[in-house]
């Protein structure tokens, strides 16, 4: 009953003071308390530039050259000189074959050749003088011997007339007479020759005879050549394969040797990416197995044909190559990447990507006016373009954003528009 008394008075009190107006007293004090502070932001210039899209790939080291070194003829191995991972020079001997029948055969093609010279030799000097005066001392001969001949055939003709000598005797001096006449003439006819010399087609018909001996000389040569195997380049071996004492067919592998010197870096660019990728474009280059390291190239080769499942265009980067202690620092087969400039540089709006503020129904920025002596955030809804560095570039509806104007990148976090705010040290925006 005491406590029932006790509640009726305290809601009988409460009442009387809510009648006095007392319950007004708290908001006539809330009413006189200072406004908030504005909040504090800092802010970077919209600056313009040139904007370049440097995207990075995944890309496998390739050897400048490979070569796989084959017999090109018949034979059995002698000598292998190299083993894998040996640095060759270019025309240094990899694997000899056996070369005994070669040799014989180069040697008797040799010979004769040399035949073949002397016999065209000999034509082309002409009759010797020794071979000429026999031949003048060999017509003076049979010229006496035909005279003699026809001076004793007249002789006998006279007797027969005079019936001193019989037909027969006759018959027997004619004939004589006519026979050493006849080798008189031939003999005349040699010494004209002898002094005439060869022929001219003779001359020439000894010279295709020496040219074909010259010409098979030089083909078992170069039969000879191709027992002995040789490095194409400066390079290294990567793989044998024969062993001494093997019989080689025409055309089986010896030995693999790739060039080091430079080398090519191949990325697959995606198809969207590869039509900015030019001849000469610069790239650089890092290789996971050498992380601290970066090699500077350039494009030497867009292959024209996508691969079909990743529609991505195979691109080779001419990389110079370096020696570390006698070994090439980049090898063939290892994992880098590359990175390319995918895009014509263009000039561009660009702010810091802290001003970005995405979350809504699309980016915005805050700019930074003066109203009344005060400064105040404006949204400013904007398309992103490439991101360069620390910076992106944007575009802005109705041309709202202009370069120099100052947006918000610290404390534009849950902005109003048109709220006031207090500018903090300007930063600049950079690349």
């Amino acid at each position: 009953m005491y406590a029932r008394t006790i509640s009726i008075r305290f809601a009988i009190a409460l009442s009387a003071v809510a009648a006095a107006g007392i319950w007004h007293v708290p908001g006539a004090l809330a009413q006189a308390q200072p406004k908030p502070p504005p909040a504090v932001v800092r802010v970077a210039p919209v600056a313009k530039k040139n904007v370049e899209v440097t995207k990075s790939f995944v890309a496998t080291v390739m050897p400048l050259r490979k070569s796989v070194l084959g017999s090109a003829v018949d034979g059995r191995v002698t000598t292998l000189h190299v083993n894998e991972g040996d640095p060759v020079k270019a025309g240094q001997p990899v694997a000899q074959l056996l070369t005994k029948t070669i040799e014989a055969e180069v040697a008797v093609a040799e010979a004769n050749w040399e035949l073949r010279k002397q016999e065209l030799a000999e034509m082309q000097n002409g009759t010797r003088k020794e071979d000429l005066d026999a031949a003048i001392a060999r017509e003076d001969a049979a010229k006496a011997v035909a005279e003699y001949a026809a001076t004793k055939f007249r002789r006998v003709e006279g007797l027969a007339k005079r019936g001193q000598a019989n037909e027969g005797e006759l018959e027997e001096a004619m004939s004589n007479a006519h026979q050493l006449q006849k080798l008189f003439a031939a003999a005349k006819a040699a010494r004209d020759l002898a002094e005439a010399g060869p022929r001219p087609e003779q001359i020439a018909q000894a010279k295709a005879r020496e040219a074909a001996a010259m010409h098979e000389v030089e083909r078992l040569r170069d039969m000879q050549a191709k027992y002995t195997i040789r490095a194409p380049y400066d390079g290294y071996v990567t793989a044998e394969s024969t062993e001494v004492g093997a019989w080689v067919n025409k055309g089986d592998p010896i030995v693999e040797v790739i060039e080091l010197k430079q080398v090519d870096v191949m990325a697959m660019v995606p198809e969207g990416d590869v039509e900015n990728v030019s001849l000469g474009l610069a790239a650089s280059v890092r290789v996971d197995a050498l992380p601290n390291a970066e090699f500077a190239g350039a494009v030497a080769l867009v292959v024209p044909q996508a691969d079909v499942r990743s529609r991505s265009m195979p691109v080779k980067i001419r990389v110079e190559n370096q020696l570390v202690n006698g070994q090439p620092l980049l090898k063939a087969g290892m994992s880098a990447r590359v990175s390319l400039r995918v895009n014509e540089p263009a000039l561009a709006l660009v702010v810091p990507k802290d001003a970005l503020v995405i979350g809504g129904p699309e980016p915005l920025v805050y700019i930074v006016e003066s109203q009344g002596g005060t400064s105040v955030v404006k949204a400013i809804p904007v398309k992103l373009g490439e991101a360069v560095g620390h910076v992106i570039a944007v575009t802005a509806k109705n041309g709202e954003l202009k370069v120099g104007q100052s947006v918000v990148v610290e404390g534009n976090e849950r902005r109003r528009d048109g709220e006031e705010v207090r500018v903090l040290a300007q930063k600049q925006t950079g690349g």
